[in-house]
């Protein structure tokens, strides 16, 4: 009832009217922490820093009202503030959280992203075997953890069957991310499905790829080798020995391209089906030379050579070197060293397809065939490549070279060629690196 007022005989009717108007909420942002991790606890906490309660305090992720569960609470700890609370962390909490305050005066709201770091379990690079990998050849493949918190626990099987050391087969972990798997030479029971399976404390990661022997029929052969002690009047023979393929085989021998057929004091007498044999009755110095044997069937042919070099003609020329000079005994020093060596023959080696930024990037150079010692060179884009930040280059074994990246940016982009070298020749193999643009973080 408005009051009643008399004054000088006036009854007067008084209105009191309430000008004080409910002032809409202003929130404090709040903000989840940049370096969560799976398992951990978080909470933040709604506060509002200006208006007139009564409040209404609303949490949402990603457009939704949040409920609570076993994991998630909400609190509202007095009139001005709320708190959201996250027991335990999964991957079903990232998301866009906001929280809304509504009173007489109108609402507002303020929106933070929890996005968690990766849960640590281990990312593995796909590994593939060598798609014309022959028997005899050997072979390697690496396992390689591209993400994920050490330590790592490295597994091999083969077929599903847990995969232990046994002759010919051996695996080793040589560095906290990486375990090889290594085939001194590859058989029929080599063929199979091999599985790496890397676990840590936060979970596992498993990729798997067949090894299918190629076994065409065309002939391999034992690599020929002449005495390195042979002088004059000597007698010498060499055994051409096909050590796969399917005969019947033809033998032909040649001598310095040409080809070689029984004359005085070298013959030649096929032992079996498998073996040639080539006999030098008395050496001379006619006898030096380069041999080669070459094995053909229907489905293909194949050939080795040796060279022969005759110590007694070496010193003959040696002292001929004031008159002809050093060329002839230059080429008998290399003819030496080269009798017997195949040249290197690489494995190919690919980055992986879906790397990005920030990553950690691991290829490996390794020598499937030919004769140790090897060289390795690295080059990126043609230019050689050497040890600098965050690129690491080592020799593992004789016959494997590691290029590691160990974290890859956009200067990380390009054609990475390994070249391998030794006394009869090299090989090279050649791989782009892409880097897609988004950080892993």
């Amino acid at each position: 009832m408005s009051p009643v007022l008399f004054v000088n005989g006036l009854f007067l009717l008084c209105w009191i009217i309430n000008y004080s108007e409910a002032i809409k909420p202003e929130i404090h942002a709040f903000h989840f922490g940049r370096m969560l991790k799976s398992g951990q606890r978080v909470s933040v906490m709604c506060a509002v820093t200006v208006g007139q309660p009564p409040f209404t305090f609303t949490w949402f992720k990603d457009g939704t009202v949040v409920s609570e569960s076993e994991t998630v609470t909400i609190r509202n700890i007095d009139e001005f503030n709320s708190n959201l609370a996250i027991i335990k962390l999964g991957p079903e909490h990232n998301g866009n959280y906001t929280c809304r305050v509504t009173n007489n005066g109108g609402s507002s709201e303020q929106s933070d992203v929890l996005s968690m770091m990766e849960t640590g379990e281990p990312k593995i690079k796909p590994f593939q075997f060598s798609t014309d990998i022959n028997l005899g050849m050997r072979e390697a493949v690496h396992c390689i953890v591209t993400y994920g918190e050490p330590p790592f626990e490295f597994m091999w099987f083969k077929d599903g069957q847990l995969l232990e050391s046994i002759r010919g087969i051996s695996y080793r972990k040589t560095d906290e991310f990486m375990s090889s798997l290594v085939i001194s030479k590859v058989d029929a029971d080599s063929n199979g499905n091999y599985t790496c399976r890397v676990t840590n404390l936060v979970g596992s990661d498993q990729k798997s790829a067949v090894l299918s022997v190629k076994d065409s029929g065309e002939p391999k052969l034992k690599s020929l080798h002449f005495s390195s002690e042979l002088e004059l009047g000597m007698r010498e023979s060499v055994h051409c020995h096909v050590l796969y393929g399917d005969p019947p085989f033809e033998f032909l021998w040649f001598k310095d391209g040409k080809s070689l057929l029984d004359v005085q004091g070298i013959s030649v007498r096929k032992t079996d089906d498998y073996d040639s044999k080539l006999i030098i009755s008395k050496v001379d110095a006619d006898s030096n030379g380069n041999y080669t044997c070459r094995v053909s069937n229907p489905k293909g042919f194949d050939e080795k050579w040796a060279v022969l070099s005759v110590k007694g003609v070496f010193c003959n020329l040696f002292g001929m070197n004031l008159l002809f000079g050093t060329a002839t005994v230059f080429y008998l020093i290399v003819s030496s060293a080269l009798a017997g060596a195949e040249e290197p023959k690489i494995k190919s080696f690919h980055f992986s397809n879906d790397l990005e930024l920030g990553m950690r990037e691991s290829v490996h150079c390794s020598v499937r065939y030919g004769n140790p010692p090897f060289e390795f060179s690295w080059l990126k884009d043609g230019q050689p490549l050497m040890d600098v930040r965050d690129i690491s280059i080592r020799k593992t074994d004789d016959y494997t070279s590691n290029l590691i990246i160990s974290k890859v940016d956009a200067d990380s982009n390009g054609n990475y060629t390994c070249k391998v070298t030794n006394s009869a020749g090299f090989d090279q193999k050649s791989a782009m690196l892409s880097v897609k643009g988004r950080l892993k973080l």
